[in-house]
């Protein structure tokens, strides 16, 4: 009887310790497989800003200003925010699909009228024909409208001479003395002194 009782308590021992032993390691196999255990993390991408830009419409629109664009809009967007166009407005002349940049200023151009057009016909017919007159009454070359043929025909001013005269021209409006002749490059004191006599402004 006293063998068998001490056979159980050393049979409940094994069981314990084996319990204990299997816990055990256990325990050590989770610790060391939380060593190697690596955790990634990959942060969400980050939100791109939208840069703004400013720019400023006039003309044949409905609201003309100065309004703030995403980067990457075009003129029609523009166009749109402003309220639209005009009926006034001329779009062949207006690059809708263009993209806008920052500090742009885009101009509504107009419609030309019949009568406008007539006017601008009669007024550059009247300054040809007034030219003509004053032409033939004293052969002077009228700085202000003479073409690069006509200033050729002065003595002393070669091709290259009556395009820069031209350039001035366009570049500085006309001429409201004939001595702005010698601001002009390749025309000096003596040169002018040679041609005077030939041009004339009005």
């Amino acid at each position: 009887m006293k063998n068998k009782i001490l056979g159980g308590i050393v049979l409940f021992l094994l069981a314990l310790g084996f319990i204990v032993y299997k816990n055990k390691n256990n325990k050590v196999l989770t610790n060391t497989d939380d060593i190697f255990v690596e955790e990634y993390y990959t942060p969400p991408d980050e939100i791109k800003k939208e840069r703004i830009i400013i720019v400023c419409i006039t003309g044949e629109i409905q609201n003309p200003g100065t309004y703030e664009m995403a980067e990457g809009t075009r003129v029609k967007d523009l166009v749109n925010i402003a309220g639209g166009l005009k009926d006034s407005s001329d779009t062949s002349r207006l690059n809708l699909a263009r993209k806008l940049i920052d500090e742009d200023l885009v101009v509504i151009p107009a419609k030309v009228t019949a009568n406008q057009n007539t006017m601008l016909s009669e007024k550059g017919s009247d300054v040809q024909t007034n030219n003509a007159a004053e032409s033939n009454t004293n052969n002077k070359i009228n700085l202000n409208t003479a073409s690069s043929s006509e200033l050729i025909s002065i003595p002393g001013i070669g091709k290259v001479t009556a395009e820069k005269i031209i350039k001035y021209r366009e570049e500085k409006g006309f001429f409201s003395k004939i001595e702005q002749l010698m601001e002009i490059d390749r025309i000096g004191e003596a040169t002018f002194n040679k041609i005077k006599d030939y041009v004339e402004i009005y």
